[in-house]
């Protein structure tokens, strides 16, 4: 994902009525775990300057600024004004520790928050690596929309169980917190294939989150396990898939990274959903062969 693309989706609920969002930098197309990585950062600074900072109040304005550096290396600042006056937090939070411990462990880069009076600043530094060769196939298929299952209102109210299959600190912590909101628990975190296999023949849960490619192995066997078992499953990855799936895994449902939390509850309810409307209609389809 290339970092305008990855800041207008983050702020893009800021940008209008009473909040100015300014965005300048010439774009770039980032690797899928660094654009994880920022937009999990991102996230938290709009998060935290929509409940006290800069968009918080009428006038407030952020600025987002970027530059790629002689050595291919990126350079970004987040700047907010007009909000109210900020004081330096006296204890370190969840959030400090999200953006700039987790983000250099992730991108080998580095983040400094400032709380200045006037407003929060920070900036964060990605290294040249965190920078893609590759160009977006805009064409390429991408099962990331909407499934055909119409879903009931409100939501299944169940507190659900979901195996997470995920290799990146950053996307199990910000999970981790999601699911603690929605009242819903976390199997694993399993972070290697080895572990993701155990836990996908012998844990109990109703559906599963596997990333494609763990420390350079494929999910395909866990998928396999899930399958048997006839437990739903959603893929995340930051690549195209389509054309890397094994045949019988082909037309099951991939999210794309960076994803908004809220996205990964609706295509977890619809997975579950589409299961046990499956398992129901099994007795009418048994019947009908007859």
């Amino acid at each position: 994902m290339s970092i305008d693309k990855l800041l207008r989706e983050e702020l893009s609920p800021y940008s209008g009525g009473r909040f100015a969002v300014s965005l300048s930098g010439i774009d770039v197309l980032l690797t899928p775990k660094s654009a994880l990585s920022l937009s999990l950062a991102v996230h938290e600074l709009a998060t935290n300057a929509g409940k006290y900072g800069a968009l918080s109040a009428a006038g407030g304005h952020v600025t987002v600024s970027w530059q790629r550096l002689g050595d291919g290396s990126i350079e970004l600042s987040w700047s907010e004004t007009g909000g109210p006056p900020v004081a330096p937090p006296t204890r370190r939070g969840f959030g400090s520790t999200l953006i700039e411990r987790a983000l250099a462990m992730e991108t080998g880069g580095r983040a400094n928050i400032h709380y200045l009076r006037t407003g929060v600043v920070c900036e964060i530094f990605l290294p040249s690596s965190s920078v893609s060769e590759f160009e977006i196939d805009a064409a390429a298929p991408r099962d990331d929309g909407p499934s055909d299952v119409v879903m009931s209102t409100p939501a299944i109210p169940e507190a659900f169980r979901i195996l997470v299959v995920e290799d990146s600190f950053l996307l199990v912590v910000s999970l981790e917190g999601t699911f603690d909101d929605l009242g819903w628990q976390i199997v694993g975190p399993a972070t290697r294939k080895a572990e993701a296999l155990a836990m996908a023949a012998s844990e109990t849960f109703d559906a599963a989150l596997l990333d494609v490619n763990l420390d350079g192995e494929m999910s395909w066997d866990v998928a396999a396990v899930l399958k048997a078992r006839g437990i739903p499953f959603i893929f995340s990855t930051g690549y195209d898939v389509s054309n890397i799936l094994p045949p019988f895994l082909i037309g099951s449902p991939v999210i794309g990274k960076p994803f908004r939390n809220d996205e990964v509850e609706r295509r977890i309810r619809q997975v579950i959903e589409t299961a046990r409307a499956a398992a129901a209609s099994y007795p009418a389809l048994a019947a009908s062969s007859k």
